[in-house]
C-alpha cells in the first residue's frame, strides 16, 4: 500500500540535512601498523555511545619497540579513553584483538587484547599472549597464555556470546601454530575462555599440516539451535563452525584464500543464526562474500565486488538488523575499490539478509586510503539503537565508523515494547525526490500495524492504551497540522513489513519533514501486553 505522500497538507521543517553515513574518523602512525584490527565494544563508560577500538601492532608503548598496542575511542566524540599496550619487545599487541563481551557480567563490555609473539615466561618465545581487560576500570579480569612457543596464541580473536550457557559472555582465541601431541604439524587451534572463571571451554585443533586454523576467527551466534553461541575460525582456505556445547563440528565450507568469518545473524528468520565468509581473492581479487545457513550450510545470498582489484570480503560482520525489517544484515569492505576520490579509496558495503540486495555503500575519503581490510560491528556507537559498523585501513593508518542509517531518517523515542519483545521501524533507502524505491520497515508486528503520520514530534512520549506514542494520535483541528492513520499489509511469518513509501519527482517536497510510528497489535491471549508501539523515525525528504 502506498502511502498518499502528496495529499498530505504538510508543514515544511527546517530541518539540517546532514549525511549521517561517517560517525567518526580517526587516524595513527602508518609506522604503528594501526588499523590491523578494529571492533565495537559498546557503551563502557556510561555516556549512551559505544565505543571502538583499533589495534596498532608495531606501536612503541613507553619506548619499547613493536610492544604494540591497543586503542579505545569514545564514541561520543572520537577522542581516545585508553590503550591496552604490549610489554616486551615485539610482543606485537593488537595483531589480533576484538571485543570481548561482557566477561565479568558488569553490565559493560570488556577487551580482548592479543600479543601474538609475546615471549611467555616459562612458555617459550613467540607462545602469545591475551589479556581480557575490563571496560569499566581498565583492570586485567584474565591473562591467558599459549601453550607451547611458537604457538602465535591471540593471532585472532573474537568475542563469541555465552558459550556454555552460564549466562556469561564467552571468548575466543585463535593459535595459528598451535599443536599437541597426535595434532598435525603446525594444525593451530582454538580456544574458548570462560567468562565466568577463566577456564578452557572448548578447545580444537586443526587436522591437517600446516592449517593453521585460527588463522581468523569470528562469532557466529547459535547456528545449530541448541540454545548455546557456536563459534567458527578458518584452516588455509577453508572455514569450519563448530558447537558450543561439545567442541564437535558442525560444517566447513571453503572459503577462497584466507577466508575472514563473522555471523551471529539471523538472516532468513528460520530460527537458526547464519554466519558470513569472505574472500578477497576469489576471481582475481574481485572479492565474494557468502552468507551461509547455520540451519544447512547451504548459500542464502552470495555476492561479489564488481570490479577485478575490489577485494570485497577483505573484512566482514554480522552486522544485526541494519534496516529494520527483523532480518540480519551483514557488510563486507572492499580495499581495492576505486572510488570518487580516486583509486583504492576503499569501501564497506552493507547487504540485506533478507534479499541480498546492496542496501548502503561508504567509501574512503582519500584515494589510497583501502577503507574495509578490517572489520567489525553489530554494536551501536551514536546512541540511535540500531548498529553501527567500523572499518579500518592499515595501509593508511586510519578507521571510520559508520552508521547506516539512510541520511534524512532519524529515529527518536523509544516505543513500548510488548511481552512478544519490540518492534523497529525505519526503511531502506534515502528519502529522496524520485526514489521510487524507498520503503518503509517495520519488525515484530502482530498483525497488521497501523501507520500513525505527523508532522510534530513527541519525543518522550505520551501513554495511550498503556502504550508509549511518539505524535498525538488524535486528529488535529482543520488547518492545525497532520494526522494520518494507514494500515499497513499484514506482516510475514516473521512479524516483518515492508510497506513501499515511493517518493515522487517533485522538487517541491525537498525539506518536508514528516514522523512516523508503528502502532501493532498482538492477538489477545498471546501476552499479557498485546499493544507494541515502535520508535518514532523522522523522515526528511532529501
Amino acid at each position: 500500500m502506498n502511502l498518499p505522500l502528496l495529499t498530505i497538507t504538510a508543514v515544511l521543517l527546517s530541518l539540517p540535512l546532514s549525511s549521517q553515513e561517517t560517525l567518526h574518523d580517526v587516524s595513527g602512525a602508518t609506522g604503528d601498523s594501526f588499523g590491523q584490527v578494529c571492533d565495537v565494544l559498546g557503551d563502557i563508560n556510561g555516556d549512551g555511545f559505544g565505543e571502538f577500538l583499533v589495534g596498532a601492532w608495531r606501536a612503541d608503548p613507553a619506548g619499547v619497540t613493536d610492544a604494540g598496542s591497543v586503542v579505545v575511542f569514545s564514541g561520543f566524540d572520537g577522542s581516545v579513553l585508553t590503550s591496552v599496550p604490549g610489554t616486551g619487545i615485539g610482543d606485537h599487541m593488537g595483531f589480533g584483538s576484538s571485543a570481548a563481551g561482557d566477561i565479568d557480567g558488569d553490565g559493560v563490555g570488556d577487551i580482548c587484547a592479543a600479543a601474538d609473539e609475546d615471549n611467555v615466561a616459562g612458555v617459550g618465545s613467540n607462545a602469545g599472549s591475551a589479556v581480557v581487560v575490563s571496560g569499566d576500570d581498565g583492570s586485567v579480569i584474565y591473562t591467558f597464555n599459549g601453550v607451547a612457543g611458537g604457538d602465535l596464541f591471540g593471532w585472532s580473536t573474537a568475542a563469541v556470546g555465552d558459550v556454555n550457557g552460564d549466562g556469561r559472555d564467552d571468548v575466543l582465541v585463535g593459535a595459528l601454530m598451535a599443536e599437541e601431541v597426535g595434532t598435525p604439524v603446525d594444525a593451530g587451534s582454538l580456544t574458548v575462555f570462560s567468562g565466568l572463571d577463566g577456564s578452557v571451554i572448548q578447545r580444537v585443533f586443526g587436522d591437517v599440516v600446516g592449517g593453521n586454523l585460527g588463522g581468523h576467527v569470528g562469532r557466529v551466534g547459535d547456528v545449530n539451535g541448541d540454545g548455546k553461541a557456536d563459534f567458527a575460525g578458518a584452516q588455509g582456505n577453508i572455514v569450519r563452525v563448530f558447537s558450543g556445547a561439545d567442541g564437535s563440528e558442525l560444517w566447513r565450507r571453503g572459503g577462497g584464500n584466507s577466508p575472514k568469518v563473522s555471523g551471529g545473524i539471523d538472516a532468513n528468520g528460520d530460527g537458526f543464526d547464519d554466519y558470513v565468509i569472505g574472500s578477497a581473492s576469489i576471481t582475481s581479487s574481485t572479492g565474494r562474500v557468502q552468507l551461509v545457513s547455520g540451519f544447512d550450510n547451504s548459500i542464502l545470498h552470495e555476492v561479489f565486488g564488481g570490479a577485478t582489484t575490489d577485494q570485497l570480503g577483505a573484512g566482514v560482520a554480522g552486522a544485526g538488523d541494519l534496516d529494520g525489517d527483523g532480518y540480519g544484515d551483514f557488510a563486507a569492505g572492499m580495499p581495492g575499490f576505486d572510488g570518487a576520490a580516486g583509486l583504492n579509496t576503499g569501501a564497506v558495503r552493507a547487504y540485506s539478509g533478507r534479499t541480498g540486495a546492496v542496501l548502503f555503500t561508504v567509501e574512503g575519503d582519500l584515494a589510497g586510503d583501502r577503507l574495509g581490510s578490517a572489520l567489525g560491528g553489530g554494536r551501536d556507537v551514536n546512541g540511535d539503537g540500531i548498529p553501527d559498523v567500523v572499518a579500518s585501513s592499515i595501509s593508511t593508518a586510519k578507521a571510520k565508523v559508520i552508521s547506516f542509517v539512510p541520511r534524512g531518517l532519524v529515529p527518536y523515542g523509544s516505543g513500548s515494547p510488548s511481552c512478544a519483545g519490540t518492534s523497529t521501524l525505519l526503511a531502506g533507502g534515502v528519502p529522496a525526490v524520485g526514489n521510487g524505491a524507498f520503503e518503509l520497515h517495520v519488525s515484530n508486528a502482530g498483525g497488521p500495524p497501523i501507520l500513525l503520520v505527523g508532522d510534530t514530534e513527541d519525543t518522550a512520549g505520551t501513554l495511550h492504551f498503556g502504550a508509549l506514542l511518539h505524535l498525538d494520535p488524535t486528529p488535529p483541528p482543520p488547518g492545525l497540522g497532520i494526522l494520518t492513520r494507514v494500515r499497513l499489509p499484514a506482516p510475514d511469518a516473521n512479524g516483518s513489513v515492508v510497506a513501499p513509501l515511493p517518493v515522487p519527482p517533485d522538487p517541491a517536497l525537498q525539506g518536508l519533514a514528516l514522523v512516523f510510528q508503528a502502532v501493532s497489535f498482538f492477538p489477545n491471549g498471546t501476552c499479557a501486553t498485546n499493544v507494541v508501539t515502535s520508535r518514532g523515525l523522522r523522515v526528511t525528504i532529501q
